[in-house]
């Protein structure tokens, strides 16, 4: 009998399904398009249970399409968009409302008291650049300004993931709150020599330690899938990149001067520097690329917020084009 491994890749528009064969040949594959919302210029939302419901129907037409039973399943990876951010609740398993994009710009201000501090100083401790993507100066302004995240907080209710760790979470029942490294890393709350959550940054920030994920590599069995939620299986949930890094990993930029340019809704340019971290300057930030048992692969990156967003922007906003092929 045949056995396959299911791939999840969840971006910021859409969210596809694949499934491959013990040779790393897709079998089947489905996409669902998942929405954004523009609040206020400069503000990108989504909806975390929408993004939910896409990875399930996702996955379902990719097993439907090619007959493929989910006991035939051996092992699920999940390759998710970095920098967007969610709050739930962790007693009913409810979003706390909307997930904030990583192409939002709506805290500018704090990134700019973050570098009236001490730019050089937190950018090399951190490996991030102090600009909007990361997920550390979303937390700190849903804070400051989000009177439901005050209250969740101070109620000891709320936790804290990037698109990942809510995947994660709600395929397991809530059995794990974890994320991994190249999530992590250029977000500004890991410390890029320990590659643990940084204290000093926490403090700064205010940031409670409890609500952050667990801190793994990015292939690991981190928990099962539970059976009432996933089509009546428990499978292994055994594998968690960013998109864009685990990109770098999929076209085998496997060796120090390796560079790769991916497209997506964004453009992102890769170097990899092996074992060897690099603070960042002059706009580049230094990712954690993959981490394999005890592999740190490290990487220089640079990239601009929209590329292909710009296409569905034209379509979807404005209306002057009716599909991708007419731009």
């Amino acid at each position: 009998m045949a056995r396959y491994i299911l791939g999840i890749n969840q971006d910021a528009t859409l969210t596809r399904a694949t499934v491959f064969d013990s040779n790393a040949r897709v079998v089947s594959s489905a996409a669902v398009e998942v929405g954004l919302y523009y609040p206020q210029p400069g503000w990108v939302e989504q909806d975390p249970n929408e993004i939910f419901s896409s990875v399930l129907k996702a996955v379902e037409t990719a097993l439907q399409n090619n007959r493929i039973a989910v006991d035939d399943i051996e092992a699920i990876g999940i390759s998710a968009q970095m920098g967007t951010i969610v709050f739930w609740n962790k007693n009913t398993g409810e979003a706390a409302g909307r997930a904030i994009g990583w192409q939002d710009n709506r805290t500018i201000g704090i990134c700019e008291r973050l570098i009236s501090i001490d730019q050089t100083g937190i950018e090399a401790r951190t490996g991030s650049r102090i600009f909007p993507n990361t997920y550390a100066t979303k937390i700190r302004w849903l804070m400051e300004n989000d009177r439901a995240i005050q209250k969740g907080l101070a109620r000891g209710e709320l936790l804290f993931g990037s698109v990942d760790s809510w995947l994660i979470w709600k395929l397991s029942g809530g059995a794990a709150h974890v994320t991994d490294l190249t999530h992590a890393g250029p977000n500004l709350l890991l410390n890029a020599t320990t590659l643990t959550y940084d204290s000093w940054m926490l403090e700064q920030l205010e940031i409670p330690l409890g609500i952050l994920p667990e801190l793994h590599a990015s292939s690991e069995i981190y928990a099962y899938t539970k059976p009432e939620i996933f089509f009546d299986a428990r499978l292994p949930i055994a594998g968690d990149a960013g998109d864009l890094l685990s990109a770098v990993f999929g076209q085998a930029c496997n060796k120090p001067g390796d560079m790769v340019c991916n497209i997506g809704a964004g453009s992102f340019l890769t170097v990899n520097t092996g074992s060897r971290f690099y603070p960042p300057a002059a706009g580049v930030a230094s990712p954690i690329l993959w981490s394999i048992d005890d592999r740190i692969v490290r990487g220089l990156a640079c990239w601009s917020n929209v590329s292909g967003a710009a296409i569905k922007w034209l379509q979807d906003q404005m209306g002057i084009i009716r599909d991708d092929a007419e731009a």
